[in-house]
């Protein structure tokens, strides 16, 4: 008898043990010789019925007594639990055309603390792609095939879904582009996240350049330090809040923001020249509690200055 790995362990009875000649290539020869018996080392082909659902690189049992099946069917099975398996976890899923490339996969992106969710040799199937999508960790959404590719219906659904499926033929590129995916994605959740965010900045409303004293209030800065942007709180350094910047325009255009040295117009609702506010003053931005945790994730992007005004305000 002759146990071999697969889903479940595969009983089967050798019909044929096939040797390729001295000196030839077993996944290229053609011609084989019909022996009894071999000893390591030796590449063969085995002939037996049943082997549809072997596992590629799965070890194998060899037995003469019958007794002795269920022995080996545990150790065979245990063997590949080892390496395929499937957590309830955060992690990637990987997937790999052998259990000894599977194996070493996982290996290495356990070095580089990665976690796994779940690991299989195969194809990249529909199944896999619902797996994915139970994963919290938008970074950890995906999944990573060695020498193998997703069947059709896995990538559509992939694609609809918004799982990113990475394959590769050599093991070191494939954790490469993964990691350098992630490193994009972070820095694109960074830069969205600056969009939403108010910005440090400081600013001077510039002497004669009063266009509307309020309702809104329209006039004219410059900017010290740091960056402004619609929807940034503006107030006096004492703390009193002025109002939110509506608009920030540069030559009658609405523009996204304005950083050090520039001079722009902007408008706020609650500002009235005169009363509240007077040329030549100083405003500063007022950050809320989710503006500050955004700065400091987002702290390699920030302006020298932004960050020079987040220490004097000691709000870092």
């Amino acid at each position: 008898y002759i146990i071999i790995g697969g889903k479940k362990p595969i009983v089967t009875k050798i019909k044929a043990l096939l040797r390729p000649p001295a000196l030839k290539e077993l996944r290229v020869e053609k011609q084989f010789e019909n022996v009894k018996e071999v000893s390591a080392a030796a590449g063969i082909k085995i002939a037996a019925p049943n082997l549809e659902g072997v596992i590629a690189g799965s070890p194998f049992v060899c037995i003469s007594e019958e007794s002795k099946i269920e022995k080996a069917k545990e150790l065979i099975q245990q063997e590949i639990e080892e390496v395929e398996f499937q957590k309830d976890i955060d992690g990637i899923i990987i997937k790999a055309d052998t259990l000894g490339s599977l194996e070493a996969l996982i290996k290495l992106l356990r070095d580089r603390g990665i976690p796994v969710r779940k690991a299989e040799v195969g194809k990249i199937n529909k199944q896999d792609v619902i797996e994915a999508q139970n994963v919290k960790d938008e970074l950890r959404r995906v999944i990573l095939g060695f020498n193998v590719k997703p069947l059709e219906e896995a990538e559509v659904l992939a694609r609809d879904k918004g799982i990113m499926i990475f394959t590769e033929r050599i093991i070191y590129k494939l954790i490469e582009n993964y990691e350098e995916w992630c490193k994009e994605e972070k820095l694109r959740k960074i830069e969205e996240k600056l969009k939403r965010i108010s910005r440090p900045c400081k600013v001077r409303v510039l002497p004669g350049f009063v266009f509307r004293r309020s309702k809104p209030a329209i006039f004219g800065i410059e900017v010290m330090a740091g960056v402004i942007k619609p929807n940034t709180l503006l107030m006096k350094e004492s703390g009193k809040v002025i109002g939110k910047v509506k608009n920030v325009q540069k030559e009658g255009k609405n523009i996204d923001f304005a950083k050090t040295g520039d001079k722009v117009a902007i408008s706020i609702e609650d500002a009235v020249i005169g009363r509240n506010l007077n040329e030549g003053d100083i405003l500063i931005s007022y950050l809320k509690k989710e503006d500050i945790e955004g700065l400091k994730e987002a702290w390699n992007k920030l302006q020298d200055d932004e960050k020079e005004l987040l220490k004097e305000w000691k709000l870092i």
